[in-house]
């Protein structure tokens, strides 16, 4: 088996034909690695963006990529024929590979503004490093761990590479991979992309449930018990949502406690994720 390591670097800029804003490609780069997890081929090149011909100040302090390379590049369609010239050579069992997800969605948002396809025809198994080394990695909150900070806390030393440069950080990943890579676990983060589901998955974006009268809300999650002696609480208000949430106001009958209570319902791409929060509510609340 193959994998292919790559990264990209983007300008965000507006599409002003259709009014939304882009993470446009200005840098392809990837590594090879066989199955002994030797390099045996890289592609890297510029792509000069049509979108936003300026970088932003901030892009262009990270990645250092000049305004002069951009003019003398190529156009993203051209760059991706190459790159997925280059890819295709190495076989349909190759996985390939990027530290988060967010590279594969950038370059699907490419492949549909500038090609307008929904998918990327040539990646056929695909690994999101980033969630594999979480398995490993140890950190202090629950936050993903950036690609230096994983390098670092794996001994890879990054002093010979230009971070925030495509070829070079899909190196530091070929370094990690070699790491930490486990024949038994690391199959069960591949996924097949194409089949099934996957790209809807991917770009399927979470949202909070707004409609009371939606048939993904639960109306049995506004039933409340009292919290202190642990009876029917009764509703005094109506359902009102504000902040993502529903919210109302009960009390118990026996104890005379009034509660404020929020209920969310956050639609993911498999379920409905339902968190409530409840709080006292003082007397000088109610008056």
């Amino acid at each position: 088996m193959n994998y292919i390591l790559f990264d990209l670097e983007w300008n965000s800029t507006k599409d002003q034909k259709n009014g939304k804003y882009v993470n446009e490609i200005i840098e392809i780069g990837a590594c090879m690695l066989n199955s002994n997890f030797e390099e045996i081929s890289y592609f890297s090149e510029v792509v000069n963006p049509v979108l936003g011909d300026k970088l932003n100040q901030y892009v262009k302090n990270l990645t250092h990529i000049t305004q002069a390379e951009l003019d003398a590049a190529r156009d993203f369609k051209s760059v991706i024929h190459d790159f997925k010239k280059w890819c295709k050579k190495f076989g349909k069992d190759t996985v390939f590979i990027t530290w988060s997800n967010t590279d594969l969605h950038v370059i699907v948002d490419n492949y549909n503004t500038f090609l307008h396809k929904k998918s990327v025809d040539f990646i056929n198994k695909y690994c999101d490093l980033q969630k594999y080394s979480n398995r490993f990695i140890q950190t202090e909150n629950k936050n993903q761990i950036s690609l230096s900070v994983a390098a670092e806390s794996l001994g890879v030393d990054t002093s010979e590479y230009a971070l925030h440069r495509a070829l070079d950080d899909s190196r530091i990943c070929a370094e990690i991979l070699k790491i930490l890579y486990d024949e038994k676990i690391f199959p069960a983060y591949v996924s097949n992309v194409s089949s099934g589901d996957f790209y809807k998955r991917l770009t399927f974006k979470p949202y909070y449930i707004s409609m009371l009268s939606s048939p993904l809300v639960d109306k049995s999650h506004f039933k409340l018990n009292c919290p202190a002696c642990k009876k029917p609480a009764k509703r005094l208000s109506s359902i009102r949502y504000r902040y993502k949430a529903f919210n109302c106001t009960y009390v118990c009958p026996s104890c005379k406690q009034k509660y404020q209570m929020s209920v969310k319902f956050k639609k993911t791409f498999d379920d409905v994720i339902v968190s409530r929060a409840i709080r006292n509510v003082k007397t000088s609340e109610t008056k």
